[in-house]
């Protein structure tokens, strides 16, 4: 049976559109379909997790390869080519907060460096200062909601590094672009480090933080046209300034630990 999608006055069911010879001039709409079926449904489910998929598995292969590219064709107007930066970012941080979880990658971390749940238990009975009690304060923090911060961090992040770069004329936007595609793919290499770490049973976070660095500096190193030197002095200013921005973020949450309201 065929469904005529153009009412008399010859109007988009649609969207309103004027219709066009086959489709919709406004939004491609058929003039004419047929009756929704099982069959119909079904197929344009298919195709669509299919497109997606494509689109998906295009992005992570041309971020793996260079991301600074993407965030380059991204902000000059191939948005269709790759997904939302700010989509993946999120995915990503969803993604990392249930690996590490999983595995336990922070208890096992803070334990090989005497940070375990244990050791801050008895530094807060002991604490006979305040400033033992808001050390405790914040490793508790970062042990329950370090990537859950990451999310507050963000921006503040690409603020520090839109003033760091102002002479390449980026506006925060286009670093923002940037920061999510190279951390939202860095989060997605950590989760694999973090599940091979964890079948091994052998805990490496320096490995880790190594194969994220470098990835950064690959990022930064397209988008900004940087040099080699200048690559890597940029990183380590980048990652001060993440740090500052870190710590900015910290500042509610400890102080909130340490007066008892978390």
């Amino acid at each position: 049976m065929t469904i005529v999608t153009f009412d008399e006055a010859g109007v988009c069911a649609n969207c309103g559109g004027s219709p066009g010879l086959k489709f919709c001039e406004q939004c491609g709409q058929k003039s004419k379909t047929e009756r929704l079926n099982a069959f119909q449904l079904l197929k344009v489910g298919i195709l669509t997790v299919l497109d997606a998929d494509a689109k998906v598995l295009m992005t992570l292969k041309a971020l793996l390869i260079n991301p600074g590219q993407v965030a380059l064709d991204y902000i000059s107007g191939a948005r269709v080519r790759y997904i939302n930066p700010i989509k993946l970012f999120f995915v990503s941080v969803a993604i990392m907060v249930a690996v590490v979880a999983m595995t336990g990658e922070v208890a096992t971390t803070m334990k090989a460096t005497g940070s375990s749940a244990a050791d801050m238990a008895d530094l807060d009975a002991q604490a006979g200062t305040d400033m033992v009690g808001i050390m405790v304060a914040m490793e508790y923090v970062i042990a329950t909601w370090l990537q859950g911060l990451v999310v507050f961090t963000m921006p503040l992040f690409c603020l520090l590094v839109t003033a760091q770069h102002r002479k390449r004329g980026r506006n925060y936007a286009e670093v923002l672009v940037l920061t999510c595609y190279t951390y939202g793919f860095a989060n997605l290499l950590g989760v694999l480090v973090s599940i091979a770490m964890f079948l091994s049973g052998y805990f490496f976070i320096w490995l880790k933080l190594i194969i994220i660095a470098g990835y950064f500096m690959m990022s930064a190193r397209t988008f900004f046209a940087l040099s080699n030197v200048r690559t890597v002095f940029s990183f380590i200013l980048s990652a001060l300034l993440y740090i500052v921005a870190m710590y900015l973020v910290l500042i509610p949450f400890v102080s909130a630990r340490y007066a008892g309201f978390l």
